[in-house]
């Protein structure tokens, strides 16, 4: 689970910053590093396979082994014990009786009777439910922002009345480091006050303060009155623009065109296909920098709020845009006029209007003057209304041979030869097993004793070890099968996620991706290969039992055309009940990554806006949605069983009579009698479980249908060219583009854009926010010209040091570094 958590989590970071990999052409980088996690994973997955495919084929060849030791310690203990049909096939029936209900555990929907043999499987389950409850228990035992975090009573001084007020307060992210020393911070309620500073002086980290993201290890914290925070970062859910903006509100269209006024927004929505209803995508990824920017400041504005938290909200703006936006929130006759405002930015001109100015200086706040000088510094950068789309009918013959592919012919064929020789080998073993026993009964009723005993022991002997042998030798290469496919499902599709043009990514939540990368992957790996094997060894187990009692009793089979009817009309009626049911609950679980991703994104705001407990109850009503999903699938299972058994039992009871009146009227000896019912006790159990496993599988088959629709995805053009590079290259670093046209979905981006940059010009791409100067990088790599280095408005940065995220980086490039920062690379 370790090599899997690594995995994800490298995966969800590079979705995350899919648009940075594409611009810096990191996808084949990327690939090799998923590739090499996946790895790690495999040989875990191909080792703990193996022991559980070991302890399978031991616990399948029991009957053998207790049937063996069982007759021989019986013939040996005295020379007066015959093993006759009657004492054979009632201990053969007890035997797989007995086998059964630990077979029938292992797809996991099956009554937990008969404990006393589900010892084995219940520690494996036992142990993984063991790792799964100390992850949670971490997650749980976190520590919370305590309740009373932020004192909602006004602090009354002497002189005045304070909304925010801070007195020697030192905080911390958490109780080992401080990160704001001795700040003495007062806000009057309306103040303008503005706060600037060096990068990493501890600005934004103030603000968390405020909103009581911090911990007060020293002095006070006071905040009156409700908040909206507008962060470095935007935060914009999965929804229109207009849900953005009301964000659970009430619609009042005077407030809502005044605040779509107050932040140019106007141009930008009317030019949009559905206005305020258009569904801005996962992150807004359909929207530009500036216009995501300006949305959440349209949110803020509407919630209209007693105190105002600004981090940096004209940073992504061009200057005329944010010029306008701040005389029309911050100015004299602006929104936020008479509201608390406290602005985090070191653009001078931002500030003419602040009532104070404070600086940050590590991590210390200090009030200045007005008139202050710092250093400038750089800009950084609906939910659906449908779900996704849920295929119906039948799963195409296509994603089974995909399946079996990735399986490899080659295995499946020697699985099949393997297992198809182990019930060859029980099947002659039983009828061997019933020629001795008539044998004996026949000896008896002659009165003499038994004859040629331990040559019949010593082959039946022969042919149980041999059925041990190659069952272990079958489930040691469906290990391996299933293996090689968890490879082979697992490359084509990252690659081919890598490859998909951004527009793939603009309108696809990361929570539908990350459901094929996670869930869908993980019942390839575990669920479907458990289920394939035990339904190819049961089909094989019942065809066995056919051919033994057609050989010994055949009007037998041809009295159960009815109920195999019977079965028949119940599979058809079931199989596609649990296939649609299991793509309801693989909608709803990509539905529920989604949100819950949405929503750990915007923790600061949605605790900023108070929205905490909308925001919890929404989120229960998807969860609540995926619950039903996923409680249909074993409620449907406990529907067929009582079915299952009900008709199995007749068909026992039916065979039973039929066997007994044809050895009535000397039709079927005893022995052949025996072996009838030996094996048409276990043949109900064998007939339900087969239906159910059968339908685990075409359910569980549906995540191999929802990984190849990943594998055919659009692709992006071919990423190196035709034509070889001359070893001069790059002579000449000039760029040319002509009539270049990009759009988005139906929108235009760009329009016959024609762009000649010659060699070493320094080039600036301006334009108001929204008109496409980003655009103009395209997300396709074109190895054959130019490289072209970006620095986006958002940077990404991935979890860990700072050199295992230069994974991404070639030798040249690491080079470069260490020349500029005077060391090597280590």
């Amino acid at each position: 689970m370790r090599h899997k958590d690594k995995r994800i989590t490298f995966t969800k970071e590079v979705l995350n910053g899919i648009r940075v990999v594409k611009l810096y052409a990191w996808e084949e980088a990327v690939q090799k590093e998923i590739e090499r996690l996946r790895k790690a994973e495999i040989r875990c997955l191909r080792a703990a396979t193996l022991i559980a495919r070991v302890l399978n084929s031991i616990n399948a060849s029991a009957p053998f082994l207790v049937a063996i030791v069982c007759f021989t310690w019986f013939i040996l203990s005295s020379p007066q014990n015959v093993l006759s049909p009657q004492i054979a096939f009632v201990g053969l029936s007890l035997f797989n009786l007995l086998r059964r209900p630990v077979i029938n555990i292992a797809p996991t929907i099956h009554f937990l009777t008969k404990a006393s043999q589900l010892i084995h499987i219940l520690l494996l389950r036992f142990m993984r439910a063991i790792v799964s409850a100390k992850r949670l228990n971490a997650f749980l035992s976190e520590q919370e922002l305590p309740v009373t975090a932020i004192k909602k009573s006004k602090y009354q001084t002497d002189e005045y009345e304070a909304t925010v007020f801070f007195e020697n307060a030192t905080l911390s992210w958490g109780k080992m480091k401080e990160n704001l020393r001795d700040i003495d911070f007062k806000v009057k309620e309306g103040e303008f006050h503005a706060i600037v500073g060096p990068f990493g002086s501890g600005k934004s980290t103030l603000l968390s303060a405020i909103l009581g993201d911090l911990e007060v290890l020293a002095g006070e914290r006071v905040v009156v009155g409700s908040t909206a925070y507008l962060p470095e970062i935007p935060w914009i859910m999965n929804s229109s623009i207009r849900a953005n903006v009301l964000y659970d509100l009430d619609f009042d269209k005077k407030l809502y065109d005044k605040v779509v006024m107050a932040t140019d927004f106007r141009r930008d929505i009317f030019a949009l296909p559905r206005c305020d209803a258009t569904v801005v995508g996962e992150n807004g990824l359909r929207l530009s920098g500036g216009q995501k920017a300006r949305l959440a400041l349209a949110r803020a504005l509407y919630q209209d709020c007693d105190i105002y938290l600004l981090d940096k909200p004209f940073a992504n703006l061009d200057a005329p845009v944010a010029r306008t936006i701040y005389e029309k929130t911050l100015g004299n006759n602006g929104i936020l006029a008479k509201k608390t405002v406290i602005l985090v930015t070191n653009l001078i001109h931002f500030t003419k209007y602040a009532d104070c100015i404070h600086i940050m200086k590590a991590m210390s706040l200090k009030k200045k003057p007005k008139a202050v000088m710092f250093e400038p510094e750089r800009p950084q950068d609906s939910k659906k209304k449908s779900l996704e789309p849920i295929k119906e009918g039948r799963i195409p013959k296509s994603v089974y041979i995909l399946y079996v592919r990735a399986l490899s012919y080659r295995w499946c064929l020697t699985f099949v030869l393997l297992l198809g020789i182990r019930y060859f080998l029980q099947a002659l073993s039983s009828i061997w097993l019933a020629t001795w026993s008539d044998v004996n009964a026949q000896a008896k009723n002659e009165g003499q004793l038994a004859i040629h005993t331990m040559q019949y022991m010593h082959v039946y002997i022969a042919l149980g070890i041999l059925a041990i042998i190659f069952t272990m030798l079958a489930y040691i290469s469906c290990t391996f099968a299933s293996v090689r496919a968890s490879v082979r499902l697992h490359k084509p599709l990252v690659s081919s996620l890598l490859r998909a043009p951004m527009s793939f990514f603009d309108k696809t939540p990361s929570g539908r991706i990350l459901s094929r990368l996670t869930a869908d992957l993980d019942t390839v790996d575990y669920s479907l290969a458990i289920n394939v094997r035990l339904l190819v060894d049961t089909l094989m187990n019942i065809a066995m039992i056919l051919v033994i009692v057609c050989v010994a009793a055949p009007l037998l089979l041809v009295f159960s055309v009815p109920f195999a009817v019977l079965y028949f009309v119940l599979l058809k009626f079931f199989i596609p009940s649990v296939r649609q049911i299991r793509r309801l609950e693989s909608q709803q679980r990509s539905n529920l990554l989604s949100v819950l991703s949405q929503n750990i994104q915007g923790a600061s705001s949605i605790r900023a806006f108070q929205r905490l407990k909308n925001t919890v109850i929404a989120f229960c009503e998807v969860v609540d949605e995926y619950v039903r999903c996923r409680i249909l699938q074993p409620a449907s299972y406990c529907w067929l069983t009582v079915r299952l058994e009900l008709l199995g039992n007749l068909l026992v009871l039916f065979c039973i009579s039929m066997a007994a009146f044809f050895n009535d009227r000397g039709y079927l000896t005893a022995g052949e009698v025996g072996l009838c019912a030996a094996y048409l006790l276990s043949l109900t159990d064998l007939m339900n479980f087969s239906v159910r496993i059968l339908g685990q599988t075409e359910a569980n088959v549906v995540a191999v249908e929802r990984i190849k629709e990943y594998h055919e995805l659009p692709q992006e053009d071919e990423w190196s060219s035709e034509y070889p590079l001359i070893d001069a290259w790059p002579h000449s670093g000039e760029i040319e583009i002509k009539k270049l046209n990009v759009r988005y979905g139906n929108h235009h981006a760009l329009k016959d854009v024609d762009i000649h940059i010659n060699k070493g010009e320094k080039i600036a791409v301006i334009g108001r926010t929204g008109s496409g100067p980003s655009t103009v990088f395209k997300h396709n790599s074109i190895q054959s010209g130019p490289a072209v280095s970006i620095c986006r408005q958002r940077s990404v940065a991935g979890s860990g040091s700072l050199s295992a995220q230069g994974h991404c980086l070639q030798q040249p490039e690491w080079a470069a570094l260490a020349y500029r920062g005077g060391r090597q690379r280590t």
